[in-house]
Protein backbone atom coordinates (compact mmCIF):
# COMPACT_ATOMS: atom_id res chain seq x y z
CA UNK A 1 0.00 0.00 0.00
CA UNK A 2 1.12 3.11 -0.97
CA UNK A 3 1.66 6.14 0.99
CA UNK A 4 1.13 9.91 -0.05
CA UNK A 5 2.76 12.84 2.32
CA UNK A 6 -0.59 15.30 2.21
CA UNK A 7 -3.62 16.06 3.74
CA UNK A 8 -6.20 15.67 1.20
CA UNK A 9 -9.55 18.28 1.29
CA UNK A 10 -11.66 15.88 3.07
CA UNK A 11 -9.58 15.69 6.45
CA UNK A 12 -11.64 18.54 7.69
CA UNK A 13 -10.44 18.41 11.00
CA UNK A 14 -7.03 18.14 10.33
CA UNK A 15 -7.20 20.93 7.67
CA UNK A 16 -8.58 23.70 9.96
CA UNK A 17 -6.04 22.62 12.77
CA UNK A 18 -3.14 23.43 10.31
CA UNK A 19 -4.81 26.33 8.50
CA UNK A 20 -4.86 28.37 11.91
CA UNK A 21 -1.91 27.11 13.60
CA UNK A 22 -0.07 30.28 14.67
CA UNK A 23 3.78 28.78 13.13
CA UNK A 24 4.59 27.76 9.30
CA UNK A 25 3.33 24.11 8.68
CA UNK A 26 3.94 22.45 5.43
CA UNK A 27 4.76 18.88 3.87
CA UNK A 28 7.14 17.88 1.09
CA UNK A 29 9.00 14.48 -0.65
CA UNK A 30 11.94 13.59 -0.24
CA UNK A 31 12.87 16.46 -3.55
CA UNK A 32 11.54 19.28 -2.05
CA UNK A 33 8.56 19.73 -3.76
CA UNK A 34 5.78 21.14 -1.40
CA UNK A 35 2.59 18.82 -1.19
CA UNK A 36 1.00 21.03 1.25
CA UNK A 37 1.74 24.55 3.24
CA UNK A 38 -0.60 26.13 5.48
CA UNK A 39 -1.60 29.97 5.43
CA UNK A 40 1.59 30.78 8.19
CA UNK A 41 4.20 28.94 6.24
CA UNK A 42 2.87 31.52 2.82
CA UNK A 43 3.04 34.65 4.86
CA UNK A 44 7.05 33.48 6.56
CA UNK A 45 7.38 32.94 2.40
CA UNK A 46 6.37 35.90 1.73
CA UNK A 47 3.19 35.05 -0.13
CA UNK A 48 -0.86 35.88 0.83
CA UNK A 49 -2.69 32.73 -0.24
CA UNK A 50 -6.73 32.99 0.17
CA UNK A 51 -8.17 30.76 2.63
CA UNK A 52 -10.37 27.89 0.86
CA UNK A 53 -9.16 29.22 -2.92
CA UNK A 54 -7.23 26.34 -4.34
CA UNK A 55 -6.35 28.10 -7.33
CA UNK A 56 -4.23 30.51 -4.97
CA UNK A 57 -1.94 27.34 -3.94
CA UNK A 58 0.88 26.47 -5.15
CA UNK A 59 1.38 22.71 -4.07
CA UNK A 60 3.56 20.39 -6.29
CA UNK A 61 4.88 22.91 -8.39
CA UNK A 62 7.32 24.87 -6.43
CA UNK A 63 10.15 23.33 -3.92
CA UNK A 64 11.84 24.15 -0.52
CA UNK A 65 14.69 25.78 -1.77
CA UNK A 66 12.65 27.95 -4.69
CA UNK A 67 9.80 28.88 -1.98
CA UNK A 68 12.68 30.11 0.37
CA UNK A 69 14.40 31.61 -1.50
CA UNK A 70 17.67 29.69 -1.33
CA UNK A 71 19.74 29.85 -4.51
CA UNK A 72 20.49 26.10 -4.10
CA UNK A 73 19.54 23.10 -5.42
CA UNK A 74 17.31 20.29 -4.04
CA UNK A 75 20.33 17.92 -3.50
CA UNK A 76 22.20 20.92 -1.63
CA UNK A 77 19.22 21.69 1.11
CA UNK A 78 19.60 20.91 4.45
CA UNK A 79 16.38 19.29 4.97
CA UNK A 80 16.76 17.05 2.54
CA UNK A 81 20.40 15.95 3.00
CA UNK A 82 19.43 15.60 6.59
CA UNK A 83 16.45 13.57 5.92
CA UNK A 84 18.50 11.27 3.79
CA UNK A 85 20.93 10.65 5.34
CA UNK A 86 19.75 10.14 8.43
CA UNK A 87 16.07 10.13 8.23
CA UNK A 88 15.63 11.67 11.70
CA UNK A 89 14.50 14.53 13.50
CA UNK A 90 16.03 17.96 12.74
CA UNK A 91 16.15 21.11 14.23
CA UNK A 92 17.96 24.37 12.85
CA UNK A 93 17.92 28.08 12.03
CA UNK A 94 17.48 28.91 8.67
CA UNK A 95 17.08 32.59 6.67
CA UNK A 96 13.98 32.82 4.63
CA UNK A 97 14.70 35.61 2.24
CA UNK A 98 11.11 37.10 0.38
CA UNK A 99 10.17 38.07 -2.81
CA UNK A 100 10.40 41.58 -1.56
CA UNK A 101 13.94 41.34 -0.81
CA UNK A 102 13.24 41.02 3.44
CA UNK A 103 14.79 38.16 5.37
CA UNK A 104 13.01 36.43 7.94
CA UNK A 105 14.87 34.04 10.69
CA UNK A 106 12.84 30.92 11.78
CA UNK A 107 13.43 28.02 13.38
CA UNK A 108 13.16 25.28 11.64
CA UNK A 109 11.73 21.54 12.79
CA UNK A 110 11.69 18.48 9.94
CA UNK A 111 10.41 15.05 10.97
CA UNK A 112 10.85 12.16 8.76
CA UNK A 113 7.73 10.75 7.31
CA UNK A 114 8.40 7.06 6.40
CA UNK A 115 6.56 4.52 4.87
CA UNK A 116 5.76 0.95 6.20
CA UNK A 117 8.41 -0.46 4.92
CA UNK A 118 10.51 2.41 6.35
CA UNK A 119 11.63 4.04 2.57
CA UNK A 120 11.16 7.89 2.97
CA UNK A 121 8.44 9.35 1.29
CA UNK A 122 9.41 13.20 2.92
CA UNK A 123 9.15 15.68 5.67
CA UNK A 124 6.47 16.86 7.78
CA UNK A 125 7.78 20.60 8.81
CA UNK A 126 7.28 23.30 11.27
CA UNK A 127 8.40 27.15 10.62
CA UNK A 128 8.44 29.62 13.82
CA UNK A 129 9.28 32.88 13.11
CA UNK A 130 11.93 34.00 15.67
CA UNK A 131 13.18 36.94 13.63
CA UNK A 132 12.23 39.72 16.42
CA UNK A 133 13.81 37.01 19.46
CA UNK A 134 17.39 37.08 17.23
CA UNK A 135 16.96 41.02 16.15
CA UNK A 136 16.72 40.81 20.26
CA UNK A 137 19.64 38.61 20.87
CA UNK A 138 21.98 40.05 18.72
CA UNK A 139 21.23 43.75 20.07
CA UNK A 140 21.88 42.05 23.56
CA UNK A 141 25.57 40.75 22.27
CA UNK A 142 26.28 43.90 20.54
CA UNK A 143 25.50 45.40 24.03
CA UNK A 144 27.16 43.05 26.17
CA UNK A 145 30.40 43.56 23.70
CA UNK A 146 30.47 47.36 23.99
CA UNK A 147 30.13 46.94 27.39
CA UNK A 148 33.19 44.43 27.37
CA UNK A 149 34.80 46.84 25.47
CA UNK A 150 34.42 50.08 27.32
CA UNK A 151 35.06 48.30 30.98
CA UNK A 152 38.27 46.95 29.03
CA UNK A 153 38.87 50.18 27.96
CA UNK A 154 38.32 51.56 31.93
CA UNK A 155 40.15 48.62 33.47
CA UNK A 156 43.54 49.78 31.02
CA UNK A 157 42.95 53.04 32.22
CA UNK A 158 42.32 52.79 35.74
CA UNK A 159 45.63 50.43 35.41
CA UNK A 160 47.58 52.75 33.91
CA UNK A 161 46.96 55.65 36.31
CA UNK A 162 47.51 53.33 39.53
CA UNK A 163 50.55 52.60 37.86
CA UNK A 164 51.12 56.46 37.14
CA UNK A 165 50.22 56.96 40.64
CA UNK A 166 52.62 54.53 42.47
CA UNK A 167 55.50 56.31 40.06
CA UNK A 168 54.35 59.67 41.11
CA UNK A 169 54.26 58.25 45.14
CA UNK A 170 58.00 57.01 44.75
CA UNK A 171 59.35 60.18 43.42
CA UNK A 172 57.60 61.87 46.25
CA UNK A 173 58.81 59.72 48.82
CA UNK A 174 62.03 60.07 47.05
CA UNK A 175 62.21 63.75 47.38
CA UNK A 176 61.13 63.85 50.74
CA UNK A 177 63.48 61.45 51.57
CA UNK A 178 66.39 63.93 50.36
CA UNK A 179 65.05 66.58 52.28
CA UNK A 180 64.86 64.73 55.10
CA UNK A 181 68.50 63.76 54.64
CA UNK A 182 69.84 67.00 53.89
CA UNK A 183 67.79 69.56 55.56
CA UNK A 184 67.09 67.76 59.18
CA UNK A 185 70.32 65.90 59.08
CA UNK A 186 72.00 69.66 58.86
CA UNK A 187 69.84 70.30 61.85
CA UNK A 188 70.66 67.07 64.09
CA UNK A 189 74.39 67.50 63.13
CA UNK A 190 74.45 71.52 64.65
CA UNK A 191 72.63 70.84 67.16
CA UNK A 192 74.59 67.44 68.16
CA UNK A 193 77.73 69.91 68.32
CA UNK A 194 76.07 72.94 70.06
CA UNK A 195 74.62 70.03 73.03
CA UNK A 196 77.99 68.48 73.16
CA UNK A 197 79.88 72.13 73.32
CA UNK A 198 77.30 72.77 76.18
CA UNK A 199 77.89 69.92 77.68
CA UNK A 200 82.00 70.37 78.22
CA UNK A 201 80.93 74.11 79.82
CA UNK A 202 78.95 72.34 82.23
CA UNK A 203 80.63 69.57 83.42
CA UNK A 204 82.50 72.86 84.61
CA UNK A 205 80.27 75.63 85.79
CA UNK A 206 77.00 73.44 86.49
CA UNK A 207 77.82 69.44 87.26
CA UNK A 208 74.06 69.49 88.57
CA UNK A 209 73.19 70.00 85.10
CA UNK A 210 75.27 67.06 83.30
CA UNK A 211 72.61 64.78 83.32
CA UNK A 212 70.13 67.07 82.08
CA UNK A 213 72.10 67.35 79.02
CA UNK A 214 73.27 64.07 78.41
CA UNK A 215 69.62 63.18 78.41
CA UNK A 216 69.04 65.66 75.84
CA UNK A 217 72.21 64.57 73.42
CA UNK A 218 70.56 60.86 73.95
CA UNK A 219 67.56 62.08 72.84
CA UNK A 220 68.72 63.85 69.60
CA UNK A 221 70.06 60.27 68.91
CA UNK A 222 67.22 58.68 68.92
CA UNK A 223 65.68 61.60 67.09
CA UNK A 224 68.67 60.76 64.44
CA UNK A 225 67.69 57.10 64.71
CA UNK A 226 64.22 57.98 63.79
CA UNK A 227 64.82 60.14 60.92
CA UNK A 228 67.05 56.93 59.22
CA UNK A 229 64.45 54.98 59.64
CA UNK A 230 61.55 57.02 58.21
CA UNK A 231 64.23 57.92 55.30
CA UNK A 232 64.43 54.23 54.80
CA UNK A 233 60.96 53.13 54.51
CA UNK A 234 60.70 56.38 52.37
CA UNK A 235 63.24 55.49 49.83
CA UNK A 236 65.77 52.68 50.69
CA UNK A 237 69.18 54.75 49.88
CA UNK A 238 70.97 51.06 50.10
CA UNK A 239 68.70 50.18 47.46
CA UNK A 240 70.98 52.62 44.98
CA UNK A 241 74.28 52.16 45.84
CA UNK A 242 74.63 48.42 47.93
CA UNK A 243 71.28 46.55 45.90
CA UNK A 244 67.99 44.48 46.27
CA UNK A 245 69.82 41.63 48.54
CA UNK A 246 71.71 43.98 51.26
CA UNK A 247 68.49 46.76 51.40
CA UNK A 248 66.65 43.65 52.17
CA UNK A 249 68.91 42.18 55.12
CA UNK A 250 68.74 45.60 56.91
CA UNK A 251 65.28 45.83 56.32
CA UNK A 252 64.47 42.43 58.08
CA UNK A 253 67.17 42.80 60.83
CA UNK A 254 65.78 46.08 62.01
CA UNK A 255 61.89 44.50 61.32
CA UNK A 256 62.61 41.93 63.21
CA UNK A 257 63.79 44.07 66.43
CA UNK A 258 60.89 45.73 66.12
CA UNK A 259 57.88 43.67 65.44
CA UNK A 260 59.75 41.25 67.95
CA UNK A 261 59.21 38.22 65.51
CA UNK A 262 61.70 35.86 64.46
CA UNK A 263 62.65 36.48 60.71
CA UNK A 264 64.91 33.97 58.36
CA UNK A 265 65.94 35.74 55.31
CA UNK A 266 67.53 32.99 52.73
CA UNK A 267 68.89 34.12 49.20
CA UNK A 268 70.30 32.24 46.79
CA UNK A 269 74.02 32.40 45.53
CA UNK A 270 73.03 33.54 42.34
CA UNK A 271 70.69 36.45 41.65
CA UNK A 272 70.16 37.82 38.53
CA UNK A 273 70.98 41.54 38.02
CA UNK A 274 68.29 43.92 38.66
CA UNK A 275 66.75 46.65 37.42
CA UNK A 276 66.02 49.92 39.22
CA UNK A 277 62.29 49.63 38.96
CA UNK A 278 62.54 45.88 39.50
CA UNK A 279 64.50 46.09 42.71
CA UNK A 280 62.03 48.64 44.02
CA UNK A 281 59.09 46.76 43.52
CA UNK A 282 60.00 43.34 45.13
CA UNK A 283 61.63 45.73 47.99
CA UNK A 284 57.90 46.95 48.22
CA UNK A 285 56.59 43.73 48.40
CA UNK A 286 58.78 42.53 50.91
CA UNK A 287 58.20 45.74 52.98
CA UNK A 288 54.56 45.60 52.62
CA UNK A 289 53.96 42.21 53.80
CA UNK A 290 55.99 42.60 56.77
CA UNK A 291 54.12 45.66 57.52
CA UNK A 292 51.16 43.36 56.99
CA UNK A 293 52.61 40.26 59.53
CA UNK A 294 53.49 42.33 61.92
CA UNK A 295 49.74 43.90 61.75
CA UNK A 296 47.59 41.01 61.29
CA UNK A 297 49.24 37.53 61.23
CA UNK A 298 49.80 37.28 64.96
CA UNK A 299 53.03 35.07 63.87
CA UNK A 300 56.18 34.13 65.61
CA UNK A 301 58.25 33.64 62.76
CA UNK A 302 58.31 34.48 58.76
CA UNK A 303 60.64 33.20 56.28
CA UNK A 304 61.86 35.53 53.23
CA UNK A 305 63.29 33.67 50.56
CA UNK A 306 64.61 35.39 47.15
CA UNK A 307 66.02 32.88 44.31
CA UNK A 308 66.30 32.19 40.77
CA UNK A 309 63.93 29.28 39.91
CA UNK A 310 64.09 28.14 36.25
CA UNK A 311 63.07 31.49 34.31
CA UNK A 312 62.20 33.63 37.20
CA UNK A 313 62.79 35.50 39.98
CA UNK A 314 61.10 34.78 42.39
CA UNK A 315 60.56 36.21 46.41
CA UNK A 316 58.37 34.56 48.65
CA UNK A 317 57.38 35.84 52.33
CA UNK A 318 55.86 33.12 54.50
CA UNK A 319 54.81 33.47 58.66
CA UNK A 320 53.10 30.92 60.54
CA UNK A 321 50.48 32.93 61.75
CA UNK A 322 46.72 33.15 61.98
CA UNK A 323 46.12 33.11 57.95
CA UNK A 324 44.15 35.64 55.37
CA UNK A 325 40.44 34.97 54.69
CA UNK A 326 39.99 34.75 51.17
CA UNK A 327 37.85 36.91 50.40
CA UNK A 328 40.14 39.27 51.47
CA UNK A 329 41.94 38.54 48.79
CA UNK A 330 40.20 40.75 46.24
CA UNK A 331 38.11 42.85 48.51
CA UNK A 332 38.14 46.69 47.05
CA UNK A 333 39.65 47.74 50.28
CA UNK A 334 42.57 45.34 50.17
CA UNK A 335 44.71 48.59 48.91
CA UNK A 336 48.06 46.80 50.29
CA UNK A 337 47.52 43.72 48.68
CA UNK A 338 45.98 45.95 45.53
CA UNK A 339 49.31 48.02 45.36
CA UNK A 340 51.45 44.78 45.54
CA UNK A 341 49.93 43.42 42.62
CA UNK A 342 50.18 46.87 40.51
CA UNK A 343 53.79 47.33 41.30
CA UNK A 344 54.64 43.78 39.95
CA UNK A 345 52.71 44.09 37.14
CA UNK A 346 53.95 47.01 36.19
CA UNK A 347 57.18 45.29 35.95
CA UNK A 348 55.83 42.16 33.76
CA UNK A 349 55.46 40.02 36.88
CA UNK A 350 52.82 38.42 39.13
CA UNK A 351 51.75 37.94 42.53
CA UNK A 352 49.75 35.33 44.22
CA UNK A 353 49.16 35.24 48.42
CA UNK A 354 47.64 32.36 50.10
CA UNK A 355 48.61 29.55 52.38
CA UNK A 356 51.63 28.91 53.75
CA UNK A 357 53.91 25.73 52.45
CA UNK A 358 52.69 23.95 55.51
CA UNK A 359 48.91 24.66 54.80
CA UNK A 360 48.78 27.36 57.69
CA UNK A 361 49.62 31.06 57.85
CA UNK A 362 49.71 33.24 54.84
CA UNK A 363 52.28 33.44 51.70
CA UNK A 364 52.81 36.56 49.74
CA UNK A 365 54.84 35.17 46.51
CA UNK A 366 56.20 37.42 43.88
CA UNK A 367 57.35 35.96 40.45
CA UNK A 368 59.31 38.07 38.11
CA UNK A 369 60.37 37.16 34.47
CA UNK A 370 64.26 36.73 34.16
CA UNK A 371 64.20 39.00 31.41
CA UNK A 372 62.84 41.32 33.00
CA UNK A 373 65.11 41.62 35.28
Amino acid sequence: MSLTLSIEPGTTEYRRLLEFLPVGAYTCDVEGLITYYNPCAALLWGRAPKLNDPADRFCGSFRLYSIAGHPISHEECWMALALKERKEYRKEEIVIRRPNGEQVVALAHATPFLDEAGALLGAINVLVDITNRKSAENALQRSHDELAMTVSRRTEQLTALSQHLLRVAEEEKQHLAAELHDELGSLHAVLGMELESVLKDLRSRAPELVQRQANALRLLQQARDVKRRIIADLHPVTLDHLGLVATLREHVERWSRTAEIAANLQVASKIPPLRKDAALALFRIAQESLTNVSKYAHASSVSITLAAIGPELVLAIADDGVGIDPEKLEHPQSHGILGMRQRIAQCGGQLSVGTGPDGGGTMVCARLPACRS
